[in-house]
């Protein structure tokens, strides 16, 4: 159960572009070994666009939560009439942690 959490406190601190760099130090230093990408959540479009763009399939990569409006988290939520279930954002963490050998995690933090 090995995880790497990249987090920082504010959008557009560096997280993606720290996460794309580990991703590709482990293709490239670690090839035949499993690594998985969770993005906490997300909302309206960005990262996880981005991963798989750039990645193409070249890694197991899962978002649990994804709202439609780019807002902060509690707001898009709310305009969907859904909440926030971080036992999903638990759930799926621990399946993705049974796969691979690593897993990168990127979310904002507080």
């Amino acid at each position: 159960m090995n995880s790497l959490l990249i987090t920082a406190t504010d959008t557009d601190a560096g997280k993606t572009v720290v996460t794309t760099a580990l991703v590709a130090y482990w293709q490239k230093y670690y090839p035949s070994k499993a690594l998985g990408l969770m993005k906490l959540m997300q909302t309206g479009q960005g990262d996880r666009e981005w991963y798989e763009g750039l990645f193409q399939g070249q890694l197991e990569m899962i978002t649990p939560l994804q709202y439609q409006a780019p807002l902060a988290p509690p707001v898009a939520a709310d305009l969907e009439g859904r909440d926030i279930p971080l036992g999903t954002v638990w759930q799926a963490l621990l399946n993705l942690q049974k796969s691979q050998d690593l897993v990168l995690i990127e979310g904002l933090g507080v």
